[in-house]
């Protein structure tokens, strides 16, 4: 009777063992034409592989070029498929060459982040930064690079720091000073002073449509950390928000698919924001210092050559300015600067 349940295990484990197999070959043999074909039978199939690589964080093979891997086998590892990368394959062979671990999993936050406050072309309530402009449907993408900023104590409230905070997102859409109803696909880093200690999270959200921002973790995501941020919505009518968020200086990354909404895509944005508590009251603005962002683009080209304009951060209920942009170098790379909590 030993024998005979070792065997009953044993043929299951072989009929597994051959199914892997096969799936293998299908993924490093099979054409690319899944995911390059417009048929919704295989955009079907790339999604079913996108969700089962997002459940099961099937991790990228390692000493193996990924630019070089089939559709199916990208969204199986939750990396851009082919539409993307061969829009600028040198800009990605360089991200995807810190793609060595990929961390799994989102879940609610939160942090409301919230459409750009009407005021003016060069004033905000609570952005700071530069923002591509158009009619609606012309952005699709948005990218930028930074380094999580070392942050000083908050305000002190009877003698304790406050929980001072601050985001740094690359976007498209929320403007509703250019488009209405406007909507923004987002993803970034939100750093919190708590009182003790420094807190960053990594986020992707769709607002309004989204009560809260999403948690996208990341490994290892310290001061100092240099991130790189895409995010894509309805990108050439795929019919999903993607976003990406990678820490080159660890080498692990995260991405998720989402369908809750489409951007507006009237605007595209790299900023840095104080988000909301709740309601209409904002977070202090964390002391930041400076944050330098670099390789700002939107649809792939470099914000300084759309038409845009940029915002300071200016208090609508105390007039105090609480964050200033600087020019544009490269015409991608600018500095925001923090001036004041609130």
């Amino acid at each position: 009777m030993e024998n005979i349940g070792k065997r009953k295990i044993y043929l299951p484990a072989c009929l597994i063992f051959v199914i892997g197999i096969l799936l293998s070959y299908q993924l490093l043999f099979v054409p690319t034409a899944f995911a390059q074909s417009s048929s919704s039978r295989d955009k079907d199939y790339l999604d079913q592989i996108a969700l089962q690589g997002e459940k099961e964080c099937v991790q990228p093979p390692q000493n193996v070029d990924l630019m070089t891997l089939s559709d199916a086998e990208l969204q199986l590892y939750g990396l851009p498929t082919h539409q993307t990368l061969d829009r600028n394959p040198q800009h990605w062979s360089q991200i995807l060459s810190y793609a060595k671990h990929r961390t799994c999993g989102t879940h609610p936050g939160k942090i409301h982040h919230k459409h750009l406050a009407e005021n003016s072309e060069v004033d905000s309530d609570n952005w700071a930064g530069n923002e591509a402009t158009g009619d609606r449907g012309t952005y699709r993408e948005a990218e930028v690079t930074f380094t999580v900023p070392n942050e000083a104590p908050g305000e002190s409230q009877d003698g304790a720091s406050a929980s001072d905070d601050a985001s740094f997102w690359a976007g498209v859409g929320g403007d509703p000073g250019v488009s209405s109803p406007a909507v923004v696909v987002q993803a970034g880093v939100d750093t919190q002073w708590t009182g003790l200690f420094q807190y960053n999270e990594s986020w992707w959200e769709v607002a309004p449509n989204i009560a809260t921002e999403q948690n996208l973790p990341l490994c290892n995501l310290d001061t100092g950390s240099q991130v790189y941020i895409y995010v894509a919505s309805n990108d050439n009518s795929d019919g999903y928000n993607y976003f990406y968020i990678e820490n080159e200086s660890h080498s692990c990354y995260n991405s998720h698919t989402d369908r809750t909404a489409f951007s507006d895509s009237a605007t595209g944005e790299c900023i840095a924001e104080r988000p909301l508590q709740g309601g209409d009251y904002y977070y202090g603005l964390v002391d930041f210092d400076t944050i330098r962002f670099t390789g700002c683009y939107i649809n792939t080209a470099a914000i300084n050559l759309l038409p845009h304009f940029y915002h300071n951060m200016v208090s609508l209920q105390t007039g105090d300015t609480l964050a200033t942009v600087g020019a544009i170098a490269n015409n991608t790379d600018y500095t925001v600067y923090w001036h004041n909590w609130t």
